[in-house]
């Protein structure tokens, strides 16, 4: 046995190894960004509503990337902006940005931008 391990239950000390190294236990929380994954806020599913392909290309992974972010003046201008541009998007797609302006409304409810 080794001395170290030896001493550590000399002390009543339980030393577990792991040919694995240093892992998380499986239970652990992932973690991203200093965010812990299971408690990141999620999209509201109205986004499957909005018909992103009449969007710029980022459009949607930017409002979602602002919601996790909880950032609500940049939401509240990407709504203004959503108000504002509805007859030049209706023009332009044959629909207004209904669906796009309550899908702004929902991730800043979530996001409690009030």
């Amino acid at each position: 046995m080794h001395p170290l391990i030896a001493f550590l239950a000399s002390l009543g000390l339980t030393v577990t190894m792991s040919a694995c190294g240093n892992r998380p236990p499986a239970t652990a929380p992932l973690r991203r960004g200093g965010i812990i994954a299971s408690e990141q806020p999620q999209p509201d599913p109205i986004q499957a509503q909005v018909p992103w392909v009449d969007y710029a290309p980022g459009l949607q992974p930017k409002l979602e990337a602002l919601y996790v972010e909880r950032n609500c003046p940049a939401l509240d201008a990407e709504a203004d902006a959503a108000s504002r541009d509805s007859s030049t998007t209706l023009s332009r797609t044959g629909h207004d940005n209904a669906q796009l302006t309550a899908y702004l409304s929902e991730l800043r409810r979530r996001a409690e931008c009030h």
